[in-house]
Protein backbone atom coordinates (compact mmCIF):
# COMPACT_ATOMS: atom_id res chain seq x y z
CA UNK A 1 0.00 0.00 0.00
CA UNK A 2 2.80 2.29 0.93
CA UNK A 3 4.64 2.39 -1.96
CA UNK A 4 1.30 3.37 -3.97
CA UNK A 5 0.92 6.20 -1.94
CA UNK A 6 4.89 6.87 -2.96
CA UNK A 7 3.83 6.94 -6.22
CA UNK A 8 0.61 8.94 -6.11
CA UNK A 9 2.52 11.53 -4.36
CA UNK A 10 5.32 11.83 -6.61
CA UNK A 11 3.17 12.23 -9.46
CA UNK A 12 1.61 14.91 -7.47
CA UNK A 13 4.60 17.19 -7.10
CA UNK A 14 5.66 16.37 -10.95
CA UNK A 15 2.09 17.66 -11.56
CA UNK A 16 2.89 21.16 -9.72
CA UNK A 17 6.04 21.53 -11.01
CA UNK A 18 5.39 20.67 -14.45
CA UNK A 19 2.11 22.00 -15.12
CA UNK A 20 1.82 19.00 -17.50
CA UNK A 21 0.37 16.10 -15.21
CA UNK A 22 2.98 13.70 -16.55
CA UNK A 23 4.09 11.28 -13.64
CA UNK A 24 7.75 12.28 -11.73
CA UNK A 25 10.78 10.99 -13.34
CA UNK A 26 13.66 8.92 -11.18
CA UNK A 27 16.82 9.73 -9.91
CA UNK A 28 18.64 7.88 -13.01
CA UNK A 29 16.53 10.51 -15.57
CA UNK A 30 17.45 13.86 -13.39
CA UNK A 31 20.85 12.64 -13.24
CA UNK A 32 21.22 11.72 -17.01
CA UNK A 33 19.59 15.53 -17.83
CA UNK A 34 21.82 17.55 -15.21
CA UNK A 35 24.71 15.31 -16.92
CA UNK A 36 23.84 16.21 -20.37
CA UNK A 37 23.15 20.07 -19.25
CA UNK A 38 26.63 19.94 -17.77
CA UNK A 39 28.21 18.51 -20.56
CA UNK A 40 26.62 21.44 -22.99
CA UNK A 41 27.47 23.97 -20.77
CA UNK A 42 31.29 23.12 -20.81
CA UNK A 43 31.44 23.21 -24.32
CA UNK A 44 30.00 26.45 -24.25
CA UNK A 45 32.43 29.36 -25.41
CA UNK A 46 31.28 32.62 -24.44
CA UNK A 47 33.48 35.30 -26.35
CA UNK A 48 32.34 37.93 -24.26
CA UNK A 49 29.58 38.76 -21.41
CA UNK A 50 26.55 39.78 -22.94
CA UNK A 51 24.42 40.96 -19.80
CA UNK A 52 20.98 40.59 -20.02
CA UNK A 53 20.34 37.87 -22.71
CA UNK A 54 18.84 34.72 -22.43
CA UNK A 55 18.68 31.79 -25.12
CA UNK A 56 16.95 28.72 -24.62
CA UNK A 57 17.84 25.65 -27.02
CA UNK A 58 15.72 22.38 -26.77
CA UNK A 59 17.10 18.82 -28.53
CA UNK A 60 16.52 15.06 -28.67
CA UNK A 61 18.70 12.46 -27.58
CA UNK A 62 18.01 9.30 -29.67
CA UNK A 63 18.22 6.21 -27.61
CA UNK A 64 22.45 5.91 -29.46
CA UNK A 65 22.50 9.10 -27.45
CA UNK A 66 22.87 11.12 -30.91
CA UNK A 67 21.23 14.77 -30.83
CA UNK A 68 18.26 15.67 -33.26
CA UNK A 69 15.96 18.24 -34.02
CA UNK A 70 17.98 21.09 -32.35
CA UNK A 71 16.37 23.96 -32.19
CA UNK A 72 16.30 27.79 -30.63
CA UNK A 73 13.32 27.85 -28.78
CA UNK A 74 13.63 31.51 -27.38
CA UNK A 75 15.80 33.36 -28.86
CA UNK A 76 18.12 36.42 -27.29
CA UNK A 77 17.38 38.63 -30.11
CA UNK A 78 21.57 38.21 -30.96
CA UNK A 79 21.87 35.80 -33.62
CA UNK A 80 26.35 35.12 -32.56
CA UNK A 81 25.04 34.31 -28.97
CA UNK A 82 22.04 32.24 -30.30
CA UNK A 83 24.85 30.49 -32.65
CA UNK A 84 27.39 30.16 -29.83
CA UNK A 85 24.52 28.01 -27.94
CA UNK A 86 23.73 25.65 -30.67
CA UNK A 87 27.42 24.93 -31.58
CA UNK A 88 27.95 24.13 -27.36
CA UNK A 89 25.49 21.51 -28.07
CA UNK A 90 26.51 19.85 -31.28
CA UNK A 91 30.21 20.27 -29.47
CA UNK A 92 29.19 17.99 -26.37
CA UNK A 93 27.24 15.73 -28.79
CA UNK A 94 27.16 12.48 -29.36
CA UNK A 95 25.80 11.87 -25.44
CA UNK A 96 25.75 8.76 -23.86
CA UNK A 97 22.89 6.56 -24.49
CA UNK A 98 19.97 7.30 -21.97
CA UNK A 99 18.93 5.10 -19.62
CA UNK A 100 16.83 2.48 -20.83
CA UNK A 101 14.22 2.99 -19.10
CA UNK A 102 13.63 6.52 -20.65
CA UNK A 103 14.56 5.90 -23.83
CA UNK A 104 11.63 6.32 -25.40
CA UNK A 105 10.76 9.84 -23.26
CA UNK A 106 14.34 11.48 -24.55
CA UNK A 107 13.71 10.12 -27.55
CA UNK A 108 9.91 12.43 -27.91
CA UNK A 109 10.65 14.79 -25.59
CA UNK A 110 12.76 17.69 -25.73
CA UNK A 111 15.83 18.37 -23.41
CA UNK A 112 15.57 21.95 -22.70
CA UNK A 113 18.92 23.95 -21.55
CA UNK A 114 18.87 27.96 -20.62
CA UNK A 115 22.13 30.24 -22.05
CA UNK A 116 22.22 33.50 -20.09
CA UNK A 117 25.06 35.98 -21.36
CA UNK A 118 25.98 36.44 -17.45
CA UNK A 119 27.62 32.98 -17.51
CA UNK A 120 31.34 33.00 -17.25
CA UNK A 121 33.47 33.35 -20.51
CA UNK A 122 35.39 30.93 -21.92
Amino acid sequence: EAPGLLRQERQGNAKEESGDGGGGYGAEFIAYTQHIKQKVKEAWILAERKPGLRAVVRFRVEPNGEVMDVEVADSSGDRAFDQSALRAVSKASPFPSPPEAYREEFATQKVEITFSGEERIR
